[in-house]
C-alpha cells in the first residue's frame, strides 16, 4: 500500500503505513510532537524497536508480545526500514 495522502512525505522514506501484513520492520523515527512521541513510547513504540504487520489500515501490529491498534494518521508519522 502506498498513501500519497500521507503529507510531509520525504523522498525514499518509508512509512509505517506503506508496510504490508506479514512484514517485520524496525522504527527509524516518529515525527511528531513531544506528546505523541511520549504516547508511543509509553506503548513500547520508539527508534529501534522491532515491529511485525499483523494487518494493515486500520494497522495491528505485534510489539513485546502485545498487539497495538493504530490509526492511518499515526501510521504516517512513523518511519521505519
Amino acid at each position: 500500500m502506498n498513501y500519497q495522502h500521507c503529507s510531509g512525505r520525504r523522498s525514499g522514506q518509508r512509512l509505517l503505513a506503506d508496510i504490508r501484513s506479514g512484514q517485520q520492520v524496525r522504527i527509524f523515527a516518529i515525527e511528531g510532537g513531544h506528546k505523541l512521541r511520549s504516547r508511543l513510547a509509553a506503548m513500547g513504540l520508539f527508534p529501534g524497536v522491532e515491529v511485525k504487520i499483523i494487518k494493515d489500515d486500520p494497522f495491528v501490529i505485534a510489539v513485546h508480545g502485545s498487539r497495538l491498534v493504530l490509526g492511518r494518521g499515526i501510521a504516517c508519522k512513523i518511519s521505519v526500514y
